[in-house]
């Protein structure tokens, strides 16, 4: 083995390229090709620098200032080349879709009379370093920015399927859904088993933890992308979370409210989606949130609100606009100035919101507020004896106390 290594190497180098170069259908440049014989036998390491291939579209899928690879230089001998370890570093990966499928779906040896792809790459063990991945789908209006720091992925991967485990660290820059931006600026960690029918477009994900700001997500379920849409069906957990930082992870735009508002404090949640996403519909989202001994202050409030235990059920509706979406708190207990309190509240249509709310007792007068209509004069003292208290207004329009 070491004097065919020894005797073959600028061969096995030759036919290395020549492996990837066949399995790939589509331009690939390839700078230099340095081989390493006797620092992991019995396999040689290759050091790929300067590599580009492009994909369906013809822009540049991949490149890479080195792509190490980890081979059985025997395995050249036969129609596929099987990689033990995969290791990228210092690269750029675009993903985009286009009318006929993904970019990257140029990898695999076309068979004889069939527009299909044979098997041309296996890997057992795939290692990332400082790789900057953009992924766009344009017809969903999805597009994801970030940058993987480290991963390592064990399992199968093929032109045709991955199945593995991965532990990766990253740097989310954004995601954007329909304008919506999400995880913006964030790190997070991911660490968990998933699988990929490339063929079908088919995500599933076993049991897939995702830490971002100090919180952990259990992901499990599938994603399946059709022509003309996305489906579903996904169930997020969060059993020992801070509200706080969950509030970090919503989209951008709803930021402004909590300018305003600090929430703080325990919480746990669980998310369903399940439906289509497409241009005249979204999945179905219900979300189930509850908190316990939190905090909410605000300058609109001379004291915290104190040991605040609620829960929180949003549901969109499915619909593509927000006049579907209600938001419901109930079972609400606070203290405020020592002095307990409680109510429910009620939000719906969050095109024109219409608020709900009800309450009875008597409370401090700053808890009004929030509803005043002039906020440049607000109530600081006293307390006020509500009666069956209740308020279906515009919330953008507000009441005066």
């Amino acid at each position: 083995g070491t004097a065919f290594t020894y005797f073959n190497q600028d061969k096995i180098g030759n036919t290395l390229v020549d492996s990837i170069k066949s399995g790939i259908r589509s331009e690939c440049e390839i700078k230099d090709v340095k081989l390493d014989l006797f620092g992991n036998f019995p396999l040689v390491s290759a050091d790929i620098s300067g590599i580009q291939i492009d994909g369906l579209d013809s822009t540049a899928f991949l490149e890479a200032e080195h792509l190490y690879l980890y081979i059985n230089p025997l395995t050249l001998l036969f129609d596929e080349l099987k990689i033990k370890k995969l290791k990228l570093s210092n690269s750029t990966v675009e993903i985009r879709k286009l009318e006929e499928g993904f970019n990257y779906k140029v990898f695999g040896k076309e068979k004889p009379g069939s527009e299909a792809a044979g098997v041309a790459f296996q890997i057992e063990k795939a290692v990332l370093e400082n790789v900057d991945v953009l992924f766009v789908d344009t017809p969903s209006k999805i597009r994801l920015n970030t940058s993987i720091k480290s991963a390592l992925a064990k399992g199968d991967f093929s032109n045709e399927y991955i199945n593995c485990h991965i532990e990766s660290t990253m740097f989310s820059r954004y995601l954007s859904v329909r304008d919506e931006k999400y995880a913006e600026g964030n790190e997070m960690r991911i660490d968990g088993d998933f699988s990929i029918n490339l063929e079908k477009q088919f995500y599933q994900f076993k049991k897939l933890l995702i830490g971002l700001n100090g919180n952990v997500y259990d992901f499990s379920g599938n994603i399946r992308d059709w022509q003309d849409h996305i489906s579903y069906d996904l169930e997020i957990n969060c059993l020992n979370g801070k509200t706080q930082h969950l509030i970090k992870s919503l989209p951008t735009t709803y930021q402004a409210f909590f300018n305003t508002y600090s929430i703080t404090g325990p919480m746990k949640a669980t998310c369903q989606i399940n439906g289509r996403s497409s241009e005249t519909s979204n999945p179905f989202i219900d979300l189930d949130l509850h908190v316990k001994d939190g905090k909410i202050s605000s300058n609109l409030y001379n004291d915290e609100i104190q040991q605040t235990t609620f829960d929180l059920k949003y549901d969109n509706g499915g619909a593509r606009q927000n006049h579907s979406s209600t938001v419901r708190v109930e079972n609400l207990i606070a203290l405020y100035h020592g002095k307990p309190f409680g109510g429910n509240l009620q939000i719906k249509n969050f095109s024109f919101p219409t608020m709900d709310v009800n309450r009875e007792g008597r409370i401090h007068a700053t808890l009004l507020n929030p509803f005043s209509a002039e906020q440049d004069i607000l109530l600081t003292k006293g307390e006020i004896e509500l009666q069956q208290f209740r308020i279906n207004d515009l919330w953008l329009d507000r009441i005066s106390p």
